[in-house]
């Protein structure tokens, strides 16, 4: 009796996907079935996916205030590690999300959204990078333990990296006005992280090139599937319902008393802008129920021949997550 050993993994035989064929076509000359595409893909989908893109949206928030993923009432303290554990997921999620797309290339829908999960994956990374370049722990426990002592009416100093003092601060027991201008001078450090926003444009763009592939595969399947016509209905409810409130809300939050005209084409372009950011963030969890539906899965569980990439993508992902 002879046996068999078993073979060890060949990237060039995982990425000549067995699903898709050039045309979409089995070698029979039939048209593949959406389910069977979407084993090529290898990223996740369904409510894993779902998941995901919420605490990646998370993240994003909480590194944008300077606040630590996992323990948000933690300051970010460790630039170098944060640089190092970044970098580390930037270019694990970047090298999976190209072998998916290599995988995924004859179906130019799923190659669509591969990509704009990548730059997904790209955005996070680089706002994490740029929030640990941010960091200036130092100057911020120094302002902590001054408003500690103005409490106690003690005479306090701080200075900053270049050594030049912010100022002798005297000041009674209770002095609330001094203890403002240091919870002032506080915000103000802390505030320079919202400066990593200026990255999630990427979102928008990778939104529009996704919003194509997703389309097409809604087309073609929502016809004769009740999961994906449910999912489709909730969200477009929701996105209306939202698009409205955020209308009404930048009316409200944008005065402008000099000029009715400016008052009204100011609160639009605003309630726009606004629009335009939340049904971002709603179609990326749409996708992932599409995606779902389509695969006849909705949690998004893994086929056994993508599961080692999917996992090691899922965990990358996370790293800036453990920000500190």
């Amino acid at each position: 009796m002879t046996t068999i050993a078993p073979r060890g993994f060949n990237l060039k035989e995982w990425l000549e996907s067995p699903y898709i064929s050039p045309n979409g076509s089995t070698s029979h000359g039939t048209i593949t079935p959406i389910p069977a595409q979407i084993q090529c893909y290898a990223l996740p989908y369904g409510l894993i996916g779902f998941i995901s893109h919420l605490l990646t949206y998370l993240t994003m928030y909480l590194l944008s205030r300077g606040r630590d993923p996992l323990l948000p009432w933690r300051f970010l303290r460790y630039k170098v590690y944060n640089l190092i554990l970044s970098s580390l997921g930037l270019i694990i999620t970047i090298v999976l999300t190209i072998l998916t797309m290599v995988r995924c290339r004859n179906g130019w829908q799923l190659l669509l959204v591969a990509t704009w999960k990548l730059t997904f994956s790209l955005t996070l990374s680089i706002m994490a990078l740029h929030a640990a370049t941010l960091i200036d722990w130092g100057r911020i426990k120094r302002i902590n333990g001054a408003i500690r002592r103005t409490r106690e009416g003690v005479t306090i100093s701080d200075s900053r990296k270049n050594g030049s003092k912010i100022g002798i601060i005297t000041m009674p027991m209770g002095g609330n006005e001094s203890r403002a201008g240091l919870i002032h001078e506080k915000d103000k450090v802390t505030g320079l992280f919202s400066k990593i926003m200026v990255w999630s444009p990427l979102l928008a763009v990778g939104g529009v090139v996704g919003f194509i592939g997703i389309a097409s595969l809604v087309k073609g399947s929502i016809g004769h599937n009740t999961e994906l016509k449910i999912i489709t209905y909730v969200f477009a409810a929701a996105a209306g319902v939202v698009t409205v409130a955020t209308m009404i809300c930048a009316m409200v939050v944008y005065p402008d008393q000099r000029c009715l005209v400016s008052n009204i084409f100011g609160s639009f372009l605003f309630g726009g802008m606004c629009c335009l950011v939340v049904l971002t963030v709603l179609f990326a969890l749409y996708s992932d129920w599409v995606l779902g539906a389509l695969a006849d899965d909705l949690t998004g569980v893994p086929s056994q021949d993508v599961l080692v990439f999917y996992l090691i993508y899922f965990l990358a992902k996370r790293l800036p997550m453990f920000s500190m």
